[in-house]
């Protein structure tokens, strides 16, 4: 008979608290401390999962497959055989690299005002066209753009077009207002429509009312 797995009698009291718990993914030492398991082993039991996913460089497998896995060794009367199968047909994890952007030396330093024309920034946006290659550049022009004009570049994606939006606004009322022929429309008070503007000119107001 098959040697059982220490944590064997734990398995219930560890499904409940995968359930209890908040946490959506678990690293190797998360599964330490959840499964009482030195390095090693909490490796294997992180392989045997078969979805281990490398979130910013650091191996971790989601709280959903963690519990799938729980509950086959709890359907089971041999977990070392269950481990070891799925250890069998498991992935290898995945492996990143680092992304090597080569940056022309006329570029070492740049602004955000000397991105090339394939970069658009606008409120809320963020553009870049090219192929792969030339996007994960742009990329790396981008963030060391950054270092230098990071705040003008969140001014910029932060900036919203409530001028643009109340000038269209004010056309499509001012085309409302005038006839086919050309003529003014008046309204019920029998009042000239009007147009007011703060000081700066951000908000503009239309007033078809009469005006005191």
């Amino acid at each position: 008979m098959s040697r059982r797995a220490p944590w064997r009698n734990d398995l219930h009291p560890i499904k409940e608290r995968i359930a209890r718990s908040k946490v959506e993914y678990y690293q190797r030492e998360d599964i330490e401390d959840l499964f009482q398991v030195k390095r090693v082993t909490a490796c294997k039991l992180m392989r045997a999962t078969g979805a281990i996913q490398n979130l910013g460089r650091v191996y971790a497998v989601s709280r959903h497959d963690l519990m799938d896995l729980v509950e086959r060794f709890i359907n089971t009367d041999d977990v070392n055989r269950v481990l070891n199968n799925l250890l069998d047909k498991a992935p290898e994890p995945p492996d990143s690299k680092p992304i090597k952007v080569e940056i022309p030396e006329q570029c070492k330093y740049i602004r955000l005002n000397e991105l090339p024309d394939n970069i658009v920034i606008e409120a809320g946006r963020v553009e870049i066209k090219g192929d792969g290659l030339t996007i994960i550049q742009s990329l790396g022009l981008l963030a060391r753009a950054l270092e230098t004009d990071c705040d003008l570049f969140i001014k910029a994606c932060n900036q919203t077009p409530e001028t643009d939006k109340k000038l269209s606004q004010l056309l499509g009322n001012l085309r409302r207002s005038v006839n086919p022929d050309g003529s003014p429309v008046q309204s019920s008070q029998g009042a000239d429509p009007a147009i007011t503007t703060d000081e700066k000119g951000e908000h503009v107001t239309f007033v078809t009312g009469p005006q005191e």
